[in-house]
């Protein structure tokens, strides 16, 4: 997010004169934000496969030692 943002003053980033998106604490908290919520949901995709994987795991070796 380049360029220049205006907003109302908030703990995050007092200024409330158009100033640069990278000098921002409002953009730095809403990007750290992001960023978890991204984390956060590939752990969750990658745990769910890896449930599925071990599901079809045990399911094979069950169904091939009946």
């Amino acid at each position: 997010m380049d360029g220049m943002v205006i907003h109302i003053a908030t703990r995050e980033c007092p200024i409330t004169q158009p100033h640069p998106a990278m000098e921002c604490g409002v953009v730095a908290a809403r990007r750290q934000c992001q960023e978890e919520g991204d984390s956060a949901m590939r752990r969750q995709h990658q745990d769910e496969q890896g449930q599925v994987t071990e599901g079809v795991r045990w399911h094979r070796s069950h169904s091939s030692a009946s």
